[in-house]
């Protein structure tokens, strides 16, 4: 399964996300490659687990790494984001988004799922939607 596992920034508790990445069942793990927050933890919990791959979906004006999917050069533009978040959710079988609070990024991720009929869970608090 494709797990994309997302998240807010503003997230307070690394532990219950790292200790989240170490047990779920996946053969791949999709995030969205910030270097800060959830899809940081997860990147470093993902990239330890063998017979996993690990997959980023960076917005187009980050610098492309060795996980990067998708990628091109493009000047810094907010709809980056939302961009990269819709290639995200479709390219998984499953979204698990972890809110601390109400986030554009991570609302928008949920509007995705609901759009494109993705399965998804939110962590954290209740779903808004």
């Amino acid at each position: 399964m494709k797990l994309g596992i997302i998240g807010s920034r503003k997230y307070p508790d690394s532990k219950e996300v790292r200790d989240f990445v170490k047990e779920v069942e996946a053969t791949e793990i999709a995030s969205g490659g910030n270097p800060a927050g959830v899809d940081y933890w997860v990147m470093l919990e993902a990239t330890q687990r063998p017979g996993v791959t690990y997959v980023e979906f960076t917005p187009n004006h980050y610098p492309a790494n060795q996980y990067s999917r998708g990628y091109k050069k493009s000047r810094y533009y907010i709809s980056n984001f939302f961009e990269r978040n819709t290639k995200l959710v479709k390219y998984c079988d499953k979204v698990i988004v972890f809110m601390a609070e109400q986030s554009p990024g991570s609302s928008h991720v949920l509007r995705e799922c609901h759009r494109l009929h993705k399965e998804h869970e939110v962590k954290g608090m209740a779903c808004p939607y």
